[in-house]
C-alpha cells in the first residue's frame, strides 16, 4: 500500500516539484555533495553529486537531468540533446 501512495504522489508531481524528493533520493541512496544547480547555467544538468563506488574504493561524480511525468518519443527527442 506504501508503495502505492509513493507512487500516486510522485506521479502527480511537476517536474521542479520533483527537485526535492529527488534530492532526498539520492542522499538516501549514498550520494555526498549533492547540488541542485537547476538554472539559465545548467548546460542539461539539475543536480550533480558524487557517490563511492566499487566498495568505496572510487569516488564518481554525476550529472543528473531530472523530468517529471511520462517522456514520449517527441519530447525524447527534445530533451536527447540536453542528456548528450
Amino acid at each position: 500500500m506504501l508503495r502505492a501512495v509513493v507512487g500516486i504522489f510522485l506521479d502527480s508531481l511537476s517536474e521542479r516539484e520533483f527537485d526535492a524528493p529527488l534530492l532526498a533520493l539520492l542522499a538516501a541512496q549514498g550520494f555526498t555533495d549533492i547540488h541542485f544547480i537547476h538554472g539559465s547555467f545548467e548546460f542539461g544538468k539539475d543536480v550533480i553529486a558524487k557517490r563511492a563506488d566499487g566498495g568505496g574504493q572510487e569516488t564518481r561524480q554525476y550529472s543528473i537531468q531530472s523530468k517529471a511525468g511520462n517522456v514520449g518519443q517527441a519530447d525524447w527527442r527534445s530533451i536527447r540533446p540536453q542528456l548528450e
